[in-house]
């Protein structure tokens, strides 16, 4: 039932105009790569495959940055998937069962509203003693004598639990304007990734080794 459904779902991204797509002129190509395979690595394979993505499980433990949204990072490259838990074991093969329309790619001008509304809002996120994440990035900043993006840098070096809690949020905040996934530039690590905000829509669906190629030449 599974595997019909991912098929549909394939069928269903293949239907909508490239015009349609987000992003504007890189419509069709979001479209070519979103009705793709999608990998994800794990040093819990089985017990993804079995049990599905979770929260925090599901936060990335490799290069947390404050102002990553949280959720669930593929890979269209099933070998770049595998150095994700630094361990190298087989990726996992998911189904992103997300509405096509609703996945931006994050350099677009269409991405840089929502995104931007996200962060401001999700910097009231509440944190310890009637704080917020602003007064806690306003007091990492001052403390420092230094200026907002140097607190931005170092906020998830100084407290891994006050970013994570950011990056939760920015997620709530995008999802609540119908944002359900973010492409990232393909130049950007060379991941060709889609982080899925919801880990409830990224569908584990096997564990399949397969050679790595380009994605797109």
């Amino acid at each position: 039932k599974q595997a019909s459904m991912y098929r549909d779902w394939v069928r269903q991204v293949a239907r909508v105009p490239a015009q349609d797509m987000p992003g504007g002129a890189s419509g069709e190509w979001v479209k070519r790569l979103l009705g793709g395979s999608w990998w994800h690595g794990s040093d819990m394979p089985e017990k993804v495959i079995q049990s599905g993505f979770k929260l925090p499980e599901s936060v990335p433990r490799m290069g947390l940055r404050f102002g990553e949204p949280a959720g669930v990072s593929l890979s269209a490259r099933p070998t770049k998937a595998a150095e994700f838990d630094r361990v190298g074991n087989m990726p996992i093969r998911v189904w992103p069962n997300v509405d096509p329309k609703s996945v931006l790619p994050a350099w677009s001008d269409e991405a840089a509203e929502p995104i931007m509304k996200a962060y401001l809002a999700a910097l009231d996120t509440p944190y310890k003693q009637g704080s917020t994440i602003r007064d806690l990035l306003r007091q990492l900043t001052e403390e420092q004598g230094a200026n907002l993006r140097y607190g931005v840098n170092q906020m998830a070096a100084r407290d891994p639990n006050a970013t994570t809690s950011f990056n939760q949020a920015l997620s709530t905040k995008l999802g609540e304007q119908g944002v359900q996934g973010l492409i990232y530039n393909p130049h950007r690590y060379n991941e060709y990734e889609l982080r899925v905000l919801d880990p409830k829509r990224a569908v584990p669906m096997e564990l399949r080794g397969l050679p790595d190629r380009a994605v797109f030449e």
